[in-house]
């Protein structure tokens, strides 16, 4: 039976038990969020022993090197002892700067910039208040606009985007660790290869980062952003967006309602778009339900999207509390 140390505990882990469960069973609150490997909230550093390799899938190369590991997903063959990371991600303190609703159960969230963050729109970060911890991408330039903004979709039993929505008050203080992400714009030597960004939902937010911040740093290139909704009701930010594309010509906005038929199919607006731009030349950026980002993935590789210019950033929820 392995054993986990961390500070002054000692816990026996229970048969197909990770280190999250076995901590959270002893009393230990560690951060969490999605508990399926994919946010990254769960980050620790194994001091001493070894992690399975299951536990490092998708970080940094020189993260395993150092022995982290994300403790939703090790179920370790040995003993170890195990600590919170310090350096890795960045710890700040924030307070909320203002809030308001932007449609029917989105709620545009603005935080200040701590000193000393710096972050690229796109990204994301780990939101902490009320002792819970979730992922949220970031919508702002922050050192454009000297705020950092999240977008909440209020979600049925969610204990932290209810208190956000319903409680909490400008002025109040959270801790934010980050950010963290490689799903961000990166310019080249020409600047004229086209964009296509696609989302549902409050999947919005990064990718109406990632086109201001193409749009700041002088991309010449189409850039096409498709938001789809199932009702119109939960559209938002459409008159921002369509102010934007007013004022930058290569800039197109498609939002996909699709309680309206045709015009809501995201996937065929997709397939419209390689009809007119090079595949292999087109930077993807794709956000919404994990679902529906591997299904659009799939289609813009098989459209002839290089692999390696598809970025994708999934939601994965947080599971309900018991």
């Amino acid at each position: 039976m392995s054993v986990v140390t961390f500070g002054e505990s000692k816990v026996a882990l229970l048969p197909h038990e990770t280190v999250l469960s076995a901590l959270e069973r002893a009393g230990q609150r560690i951060p969490n969020s999605c508990r399926s490997g994919v946010c990254q909230s769960c980050l620790m550093q194994a001091v001493t022993g070894e992690v399975p390799a299951q536990s490092q899938r998708g970080l940094k190369p020189a993260w395993v090197q150092q022995g982290y590991f994300l403790a939703c997903q090790c179920q370790p063959a040995g003993d170890l002892w195990v600590a919170l990371p310090n350096k890795v991600i960045p710890v700040f303190s924030t307070r909320v700067l203002d809030k308001h609703l932007a449609a029917e159960g989105v709620l545009v969230l603005r935080l200040e910039v701590p000193e000393g963050f710096t972050c690229r729109a796109g990204q994301y970060l780990h939101l902490e208040m009320e002792q819970v911890v979730r992922s949220y991408s970031v919508a702002s330039l922050p050192a454009h606009d000297g705020y950092i903004e999240l977008h909440i979709r209020r979600v049925s039993g969610g204990k932290l985007s209810n208190w956000l929505h319903d409680h909490c008050a400008i002025g109040a203080v959270c801790t934010i660790r980050g950010p963290l992400g490689e799903c961000f714009y990166l310019p080249d030597a020409t600047a004229d290869f086209p964009l296509l960004l696609a989302g549902t939902s409050t999947g919005l937010a990064p990718l109406e980062g990632i086109v201001r911040d193409a749009l700041q740093q002088g991309h010449q290139g189409p850039i096409t952003l498709i938001h789809g909704v199932l009702e119109r009701n939960g559209l938002y930010h459409a008159d921002k967006l369509h102010q934007l594309a007013a004022t930058h010509p290569n800039f197109s906005y498609l939002p996909a309602v699709r309680e309206e038929g045709e015009s809501g199919d995201v996937a065929l607006l997709l397939k419209q778009h390689f009809a007119q731009h090079a595949a292999n030349a087109t930077r993807v950026f794709l956000c919404g339900a994990p679902e529906l980002v591997n299904s659009l993935k799939r289609q813009v590789f098989l459209q002839g999207a290089a692999s390696c210019h598809i970025h994708a950033d999934p939601f994965v929820m947080a599971p309900a509390a018991p």
